[in-house]
């Protein structure tokens, strides 16, 4: 298995790994959430010593084993920090033209993998680019692997899977790897939509959490409530079962552009997680303390269209957020742009922006 060292903790999908060489981003021995890495996070480590379930707090390589790699980056890493920010500046210029719906990881040496769906091709082709500094990034090759890929999940097991819609048979199927970057396809589905779900199924995400199981979050009834449901497994994410609906508690709000979608759940210290949202085009956050099961929605947004000065930009979708080796965050998001004429049916595009705190 890839070695992993603590990377931008896109909970449940692929962390950005850095390798015992790499750098460390700072706060991830952050363990109680103070904002310092002191005497309290080293006493909670020795606590678990040497435990392997999944998302202990204390297991900071994220390797499923509390040791001396997890003590030297606590050590490495003493004093105060911050993992919170939450202010987001506009980066300049595009990362991606006529690019939609991205994926990205960071490596060891500090560069920036983006996956995005070409959108000069029909259907869209996925294409993956790697940046040395993650803002100005070549054309894209032809997906062939998923190195640092935030799309797929690292199990309990240690292995990693990425699950796929298939628009075929209205199912969730699954490839699976050993070394996180070639896959092969698995045998058999993953989880079938509810009835509750009107046969549709939008943006998905699953990521192991601390009890050892993997929970499936989903947007479902894309036409109608288009909110963000709840499955989870006990298998390993080989199968899953439907638990709740209305994740968020947007039910009543309408449904349909009401709703909170486009999740994309990004670890903080202490075992906390931040999920960014989308509604009427504007990323917001809100955040859980115990696996995803319930949330607190942080006042503000995020970042929004009036945000992007020099683009007529309608909305924004797909944030996709990564913690840089200097500690900062940058989300990468795609942008729905009116051109002339304005307006649906203009000469529009979408493209691929980012913005990173402070």
């Amino acid at each position: 298995m890839r070695p992993i060292l603590q990377s931008t903790l896109l909970l449940g999908t692929i962390m950005v790994a850095t390798t015992q060489s790499g750098a460390t981003p700072p706060c991830t021995a952050d363990l109680d959430g103070s904002g310092a890495i002191t005497t309290d996070d080293l006493l909670l480590m020795l606590e678990q010593w040497g435990q392997g379930q999944w998302c202990r707090a204390a297991d900071i390589d994220r390797d499923f084993q509390i040791g001396v790699d997890d003590l030297l980056a606590l050590v490495e890493q003493w004093g105060d920090c911050s993992t919170d920010e939450l202010t987001f500046v506009l980066d300049d210029g595009i990362r991606m033209m006529h690019a939609a719906e991205p994926a990205a990881g960071v490596a060891p040496d500090g560069s920036v993998y983006l996956y995005y769906n070409d959108k000069t091709t029909q259907p869209g082709q996925r294409r993956v680019s790697v940046s040395e500094d993650g803002l100005n990034f070549p054309e894209g090759d032809p997906e062939t692997s998923h190195e640092y890929d935030s799309r797929a999940t690292l199990l309990p097991d240690g292995t990693w899977r990425m699950y796929l819609w298939s628009m075929d048979d209205q199912v969730l199927r699954s490839s699976s790897s050993t070394d996180g970057v070639q896959y092969i396809m698995d045998e058999g589905i993953r989880y079938e939509i509810q009835p509750e779900d009107n046969g549709s199924m939008g943006i998905y995400r699953a990521f192991s959490d601390t009890q050892g199981g993997v929970v499936l979050l989903y947007i479902g009834d894309m036409w109608g409530l288009n909110n963000i449901r709840r499955a989870y497994s006990t298998d390993n994410g080989w199968t899953f079962e439907f638990q709740h609906g209305d994740v968020l508690g947007d039910s009543d709000d309408g449904g349909t552009n009401n709703s909170w979608v486009d999740q994309s759940p990004t670890r903080l210290a202490g075992c906390r997680i931040r999920l960014f949202v989308m509604r009427e085009g504007l990323i917001a956050t809100f955040i859980s303390n115990d696996d995803l099961t319930s949330f607190t929605q942080e006042d503000g947004y995020r970042l929004q269209p009036s945000d992007v000065p020099d683009l007529a930009v309608r909305s924004l979708h797909d944030p996709v957020v990564v913690q840089l080796h200097d500690g900062r965050w940058r989300m990468y998001v795609c942008a729905f742009v009116d051109n002339d004429p304005p307006g649906p049916g203009g000469d529009d595009y979408q493209c691929l922006i980012s913005a990173t705190t402070p």
